[in-house]
């Protein structure tokens, strides 16, 4: 009977139209965006993003609202960590880094020309860098951006250099090729600083989280102000905590066990 099939194949086609749309923006989009690109009124794109972020399949990716592909379709594709899957992993290595390091601890992921930050632990000083935690931003200003662009490949990272580089503080790099050196810098020793480049007297430094096949998921970033970080503290006794906290995330990804660190 088709009458009686007709509402049902139009919500699976609905359902699959979104899918597709968040799966192929290269970012993550927000409501209106995927209801425009599905031509759907936002009542109807709301439940079934409802349905479908109950199955996995979608996963909102900001406390705003921006959807991403979600765990189960990316385990059914690539096998690739969603950014919830990454959040409840490496949120007690950004919990060990802020309670040995004293600062802010954050975690960020590739989305599209710019980078996300997904979660983020607050030191609680009385002085401290805000929460980014749903913020998109270039990476060219944040040590997890240089993280990150490590694994770019070619047209990716040729994309991104070629947009405006806007210049946050008097520090930020805007050179393409300064830029490609930082890069390299990241690739080579596994880690990168930088000093006020995306803001006035905050520094940074953050380290890649990998998967099995050895491919950068995330980066794990600690900040803080100046004249405080890295301070007295050892830069090479920081980046050890750093890159081993991200190492412990990377092992928890791939690990068959609980997934928690």
């Amino acid at each position: 009977m088709p009458s009686a099939d007709a509402p049902t194949i139009t919500s699976v086609e609905r359902a699959v139209a979104i899918i597709r749309a968040i799966a192929t923006a290269g970012e993550s989009l927000g409501l209106s965006e995927i209801a425009r690109r599905c031509d759907l009124p936002k009542s109807t794109t709301v439940r079934l993003l409802h349905t479908l972020e109950t199955l996995d399949v979608v996963e909102r990716v900001t406390a705003s609202g921006r959807y991403g592909v979600g765990a189960e379709l990316l385990r059914l594709a690539t096998g690739t960590p969603a950014p919830g899957q990454l959040r409840e992993v490496a949120r007690p290595q950004l919990r060990h880094l802020v309670a040995e390091l004293g600062e802010d601890a954050s975690l960020a992921i590739v989305d599209g020309d710019r980078l996300l930050y997904v979660d983020q632990v607050t030191a609680g000083q009385a002085v401290q860098v805000p929460d980014w935690s749903g913020q998109r931003m270039p990476y060219h200003v944040a040590a997890a951006g240089f993280v990150l662009l490590g694994d770019a490949d070619a047209d990716h990272l040729d994309h991104v250099l070629a947009e405006p580089l806007e210049a946050w503080t008097s520090n930020t790099l805007t050179d393409p090729a300064d830029i490609r050196r930082r890069i390299e810098t990241a690739r080579r020793d596994g880690l990168v600083w930088v000093q006020q480049e995306w803001a006035d007297g905050i520094d940074g430094v953050a380290a890649p989280i990998r998967d099995a096949a050895g491919h950068i998921v995330a980066a794990v970033n600690v900040h803080g102000p100046s004249y405080r970080f890295p301070g007295d503290r050892s830069s090479e006794e920081i980046e050890r905590e750093v890159v081993a906290a991200a190492d412990r995330v990377g092992a928890a990804l791939t690990s068959p066990g609980p997934r928690s660190a």
